[in-house]
């Protein structure tokens, strides 16, 4: 795989196609183009037991089953705006993800204290159960 340019012309390694961020934005996806089949879905019921079978709450639990919870993605956000106000780190690339209140973050620093302190930043926010790094240091 080639490295990915970003926007200051530094090269990034291409995101892995199992990464969780990947895995969450093909989801949302896929979501966002059944959503409108599924909602037309007891419209196009042919007879009027099909009609009267038709349950709204089903829809509802399908869609909710298909997003991760508005706790996580919170979370998510409260954790990079963290990464993105402190000065000495780069938080543009870094990724977070979570999972019922455990943070992992992904993505390169330029030594090994910047990940220490985005492990510190991340720990620090309300809510965040346990934190893992999969950051990689660029310093050698």
């Amino acid at each position: 795989m080639k490295d990915v340019p970003s926007a200051n012309n530094r090269t990034m390694p291409p995101m892995p196609r199992h990464h969780p961020a990947t895995r969450r934005r093909f989801a949302r996806r896929a979501l966002a183009g059944l959503l409108p089949a599924l909602l037309l879905l007891p419209a196009t019921a042919h007879s009027a037991s099909d009609r009267e079978s038709a349950d709204p709450t089903q829809l509802a639990r399908v869609t909710e089953s298909l997003m991760p919870p508005a706790d996580d993605l919170a979370l998510v956000r409260r954790v990079k705006a963290r990464l993105l106000a402190d000065e000495r780190l780069d938080g543009k690339r870094i990724t977070v993800d979570s999972l019922g209140g455990r943070i992992t973050l992904y993505g390169t620093v330029a030594e090994s204290a910047h990940g220490e302190r985005a492990l510190q930043l991340a720990q620090s926010v309300d809510g965040v159960q346990d934190v893992s790094s999969r950051l990689q240091s660029l310093a050698r």
